[in-house]
Formats: C-alpha cells, structure tokens, sequence
C-alpha cells in the first residue's frame, strides 16, 4: 500500500442528493486531478490506486472526474477535526479548495492528516490554512 500515498492523496466529496465520490487527487503539470477511483462506501479502486502513470484521459475517464488549474486556487483550508458525514466510516478531516467556488471534501482514512498538509503545501503557490482540532 505504500505506493498508493507517492504522489497522490484521497479525497470524498460528500453529496446529499448523489452518493458520495471518491477521488485519487493528483498533480500533473499546472492542473490537479480529481480521479474518481470509489463510491458511496469510500472504496479505493486498485486499478487506479496502484497506478502512478495515469495519462490525463485516464484520470478524467469517469464523467464524476475533474481537474483544477492550480493558479485558480485561491486558498486551501485543512481541518483535523473528524467530520460526521461518514457515519462509522473512519476519516481524519476536512478540506475546503476555494476557488471562485468552494469545493468541500472529507479526508480518506488511508491519508493521515500530515500527508494531507504536505501535498497541499508542496503542490500549490497559495495560503494553505492549517486547523488542527485540540482533542
């Protein structure tokens, strides 16, 4: 499992209308990637976990897919504090990518909370504003 936290971390969008995504987020060039690679039950795909070499058709393969240019972030917020919205699926926070919309996401409990911050803070030229939950 070692090769799946490499280049990329795991997000879950939370949806209330649609069953949750989620996503390999990746960096490639001036994009981030947004691959979905699970679902409602916060699965990780293998096929596309294990996969360093993802072309860019590959990772938007899936119509829930997306990318991001990284200078139309403007700011990142990390939270620690767990977030409910999983129910008894363990996950280690929140991330909030604002551009000129807000994009919400759930830490996968396969990324810790420092990898999360590392790859936010080596990947974009922005403010990456860290909370860390005191419990």
């Amino acid at each position: 499992m070692e090769a799946i936290f490499k280049e990329a971390v795991y997000l879950i969008m939370p949806r209330m209308f649609k069953l949750d995504v989620t996503y390999k987020v990746v960096h490639k060039g001036d994009f981030i990637y947004f691959c979905r690679c699970g679902g409602q039950f916060y699965e990780i795909d293998p096929s596309i976990a294990m996969n360093e070499d993802l072309t860019e058709e590959e990772l938007l393969v899936h119509k829930d897919s997306f990318r991001m240019k990284k200078d139309e972030i403007n700011r990142v917020e990390i939270n620690s504090k767990v977030r409910y919205w999983t129910g008894n699926i363990p996950n280690n926070g929140s991330v909030n990518i604002i551009t000129e919309d807000t994009f919400n996401f759930i830490i996968h409990a396969i990324n810790d909370y420092p990898q999360i911050q590392t790859f936010f803070k080596t990947v974009i030229d922005c403010p990456v504003i860290v909370s860390i939950d005191p419990r």
